[in-house]
Order: C-alpha cells, then sequence, then structure tokens
C-alpha cells in the first residue's frame, strides 16, 4: 500500500485543486503500490517454494521413480491444479495419502509441482530430455502453459 505521507499530501493537492500535483501524487500511489504487490508476490513465492519441500504441510506423498517421495499440499493442488488432485484419493481417513506416481521421474514431478506452488519453473537447471518429459506430464496433467513454456525453452 501506499504510504500515509503520500495519502497525505494527495488529500492536500486535492483540496487545493492543484492539477499537476495530484497527478503526480497518484502516480507515486500507483507505483508504490504495484510495489508492494510485487514484494507480496515474492514473499508468497517464497512462501510456496517452502511449502514444497515441508513435510509437515504435506498430506500428499507422491511416490515416484527410483522409490523417491514427492510430498505437496492439497489444498495448492486444489487451487492450482485440480487435474493432479484427481489422482488423490481424498476419500482415505488417514493422512498422508500415497499416490504411486512410479512412471514419472522425481526430478520432473518436482518441476511441475514447482510450477504449481509458484507459477515458475527454472528450465535451466534440467537437461533437454527432463524438459520434454516435463513438458509431456504438464500435456496430461493438461497444464497448457507449462508445456508451451518448456517448448519455448528448447
Amino acid at each position: 500500500e501506499a504510504g500515509a505521507d503520500i495519502l497525505a499530501a494527495l488529500s492536500i493537492a486535492r483540496d487545493e485543486k492543484n492539477h499537476a500535483c495530484i497527478t503526480f501524487l497518484e502516480a507515486a500511489v500507483e507505483a508504490k503500490t504495484v510495489q508492494s504487490l510485487a514484494e507480496r508476490k515474492e514473499r508468497e513465492k517464497i512462501t510456496f517454494v517452502g511449502m514444497l519441500d515441508d513435510v509437515k504441510s504435506s498430506d500428499v506423498h507422491f511416490h515416484v521413480s527410483n522409490d523417491a517421495m514427492i510430498t505437496a499440499n492439497s489444498y495448492v493442488l486444489k487451487y492450482r491444479q485440480s487435474k493432479l488432485l484427481d489422482l488423490v484419493p481424498l476419500t482415505e481417513k488417514t493422512f498422508p495419502v500415497v499416490v504411486d506416481l512410479t512412471e514419472v521421474s522425481a526430478t520432473v514431478l518436482r518441476a511441475y509441482l514447482h510450477y504449481i506452488y509458484v507459477d515458475d519453473c527454472h528450465f535451466s537447471s534440467l537437461h533437454a530430455t527432463q524438459i520434454l518429459h516435463t513438458v509431456q506430464f504438464a500435456r496430461k496433467m493438461e497444464c497448457e502453459r507449462l508445456a508451451r513454456l518448456g517448448e519455448q525453452y528448447l
């Protein structure tokens, strides 16, 4: 949000009908708000990245190839990617729920979940075959934006 000092100055400028000052201060308020939103989004991104590796906040465990286990939170899946949540039998009373995805590598699922959690994927840390497999898995999960991003990176 914009600072109280900027809002107070804007109020005075409006009272005095100083249009040049009003325009300038409104731009400052908007810039401050945009900066605040960007900072908030960055904080949320850090929070969600932390949740990705936090066993305490996860109630879904994906058993992937090489006997690896990747954790996720069903609420994040519900609101960000319902197709993946369709694989999770949430009718069970015991948590965490274990979902068998042994046809998917840990690297691919981790890249996919990272995208789901923070709307970003770091393809630079993946090999070309891993990116291709991530694109294929994204298509299977009907996540077209991630698939397009991967194809563009290749």
